[in-house]
Order: structure tokens, then sequence, then C-alpha cells
């Protein structure tokens, strides 16, 4: 039985767009949320971003449509938000990552549901076929699998949850996971939050399939730490598992609101306040994981080390994941022997590129097996 591990990029998940629903990359994600603006919590937070001015470039223009309507965006004009688009479009592009880490502890919350929501909006209406019709060719055989996703969107858990018996969400993330949220509260009113009760997940059989997400989740609610810490990523978070957020009962989504999702009760526990769970890629940040990010990072280390087969799919191992980096530099020099297969699946990438990934896997690079033309046409050449 071979182990084979996937390690899978934003330039995955962008290989799934449908025409007129872009989904962004690390550098374009201001530029493509921008085409969302006709949503008023989206809009919301691009505002917040300017006025915060954390843009390395300036926009006058931008800020100038941002600090004439903040007090009520939801009454602004199409024409309105069309000029605050156009405005956003302009300005030269910046990592989101980068934008996480300098923005302060309020604003990272928010950017954190706006990222939720954009993904919201979206939801399941992609092309699935690539992914689906590769999952479906990988599980044929009786091997192990196991996916490294640094994104945090779900759309290669929720191909994975509907094409394998062999996943599930209670343990298949790495860490077991002990309650689950099923349905979001009414809005608040008059500044308070009702209260939302988390049910147990049952408890499952050991999750043959993993993915691993270093970079944390859309639909994990980290239980924050009372009275409230923070650190170089943010929020601090409680040594325990987030709450899992499902659509339906046991099926992934993304929730749509904002906030709501503030306050939920655990047992016999009163509130407890709760936000997304994702994590820009600075090592500062991962120092003060919880414990159940150790164990995904472990079960990474782990799964490289032991790998037969390393598939790379639309991930540019970017220069600032130094923690990434220095990961897999510890798992190669572990291994036993060589990687003995290594496929590189990206679009448009230069050299440099491609021998900084032999480099770093420890691999020649003339080994490597390599396809630059994107994932669909990888698929299809399979």
């Amino acid at each position: 039985m071979a182990n084979i591990v996937y390690l899978v990029g934003a330039g995955f998940s962008k290989s799934l767009e449908k025409p007129g629903k872009p989904i962004p990359l690390m550098l374009d994600f201001v530029s493509v949320m921008a085409d969302y603006l006709h949503d008023d919590i989206i809009l919301t937070t691009m505002v917040e971003l300017e006025i915060a001015g954390l843009y390395e470039w300036k926009s006058d223009r931008a800020l100038q449509i941002a600090q004439n309507g903040y007090k009520d965006v939801q009454s602004w004009t199409t024409k309105t938000r069309s000029e605050f688009r156009r405005a956003l479009k302009d300005r030269p592009r910046e990592s989101v990552e980068m934008l996480l880490e300098r923005s302060d502890r309020y604003l990272r919350m928010n950017f954190r549901y706006a990222i939720n929501r954009f993904f919201y909006l979206i939801e399941w209406d992609l092309n699935w076929y690539p992914l689906d019709r590769f999952i479906d060719r990988q599980f044929q055989g009786a091997d192990s699998h196991t996916f490294v996703s640094f994104n945090y969107d779900l759309l290669l858990d929720r191909s994975i949850e509907k094409h394998s018996t062999d996943w599930n969400v209670q343990n298949g993330y790495g860490f077991e996971i002990e309650y689950f949220l099923d349905e979001e509260p009414p809005p608040s009113k008059d500044g308070f939050v009702d209260l939302v009760k988390a049910k147990p997940l049952p408890v499952e059989p050991p999750a043959k399939v993993s993915i691993l997400k270093p970079h944390g989740s859309l639909n994990w609610l980290g239980i924050e730490r009372i009275p409230f810490q923070y650190g170089p990523g943010g929020t601090l978070f409680e040594d325990r598992p987030p709450i899992v957020f499902l659509r339906a009962p046991g099926e992934i989504g993304y929730f749509g609101s904002r906030d709501a999702l503030k306050k939920v009760s655990v047992g016999a526990g009163c509130g407890l306040s709760v936000e997304p769970y994702i994590v820009p890629p600075v090592a500062a940040a991962k120092s003060q994981s919880p414990v159940f990010m150790s164990q995904v990072r472990r079960s990474e280390e782990e799964a490289i080390t032991s790998a037969d087969e390393i598939y790379l799919i639309g991930w540019s191992l970017p220069e600032t994941d130094k923690d990434q980096e220095s990961l897999i530099r510890c798992a190669v020099r572990n291994r036993e022997c060589p990687v003995s297969s290594l496929t590189v699946v990206n679009l448009g990438a230069g050299p440099a590129y491609f021998r900084r990934i032999a480099e770093v896997f420890g691999v020649d690079a003339s080994s490597m097996k390599v396809c630059n033309d994107g994932f669909g046409t990888f698929v299809d050449t399979l």
C-alpha cells in the first residue's frame, strides 16, 4: 500500500472557478473581493480595511469614498459601489496574508468573517469536474491518502466528503472534534447576540483519509481565551479543539453571518466566544497555536517523511511561509530514502519555482513530473 501525500494551495481552488465567480489567489484577494461589493458584509470589511490604512500602496480615491460612506454602507448606491470597486482594482496587488498580519484584533476578526462570507456566497457553484475526477481516480486503489491544504476554503473537503467513506469530520482533520453547530442564530438585537448551543459530535471510526490544514479552516470556530489575549497571529485560542460548523447534520459548509456566532454554549458551560480559526503563515503565530494545531503539524511531518508519492497542486511554497519550508526540509532529512515520485502541478510558473521545489524536497529537478498548464489540463492527461 502506497502512502500518497498531496500539498494543495490557492492555485488549486482557483482552477475550479466558474466564469463570473472568481476565486482569489494570495496576491489578488482584495481585487477579487472587490467583485463582491454588492454584499454589505464584504463591503463593510473593505471599507474598514481602507480606513485602517493597512495597504502599502495608498489610494486617495478609495480612502475618500470609504470615509464618506463608512457610517451607513447599506445605503451605498450601485454607482458608489462601482467607483469603490474601481479604486480597489486599480491599486497594486498586495498579499492578503500580509494584510491579515498588519490588522489589529478587531479588524482581523472581521476580515476572517468576510473571507468566510465570500466563499459562502460562491457556496458550491464551481467547476467540480476536474477535482471529482481526480479524487475518484486516486481513491480507486487501497492507498493511504493525506491531503495537506494551505487553503482556508472547503472545496477539497467537500469533494472528499462526497467521494470517500474513509473520511469523517470528527477525526479526519488530524485531531478529534467534540462539538458542532448546524444552525445560525437570528441577527442580534440591541447589540445582544443570542446564545447558540453546540451539540456533541458522534464518535467515528478512525479516518483512513486525512485532511490537514496548517493555516486553519473556515468551518473551524476557535474558542477564544477569556480574558481576551492577542499574539502575532491575532486572537489567542484555548488549548481545545475548535467547534465545527455543519450546514446540515454531517455535511460541512460555510455560515453566512458576520458575527452572529460569537457566543456558543458547550455542555453545561456558559457562553464561549468563538471566531473562524484561520491563521496567517508566520512562524511567530504558529508558536502560539493551540495543541490541536501541533497535532496537525506533527501529522504533516510524519506523512511527508513516510510518503511514497507526493503531489504539489497549485501551491507556490511562498517565501513568506518559512515555517512550512522548515517543516518540509526537516521531514525530508528524516526520510530513510529520497522521495521517489514528486508531481508538481502549477500554471505558468517559471524555472526558478521548479528548481526551488526540487531543492526543498531533495530531488533532482529532471526527475520531477511537471504539469505547468493548470490542474484541469493535468487531470485530462491522466
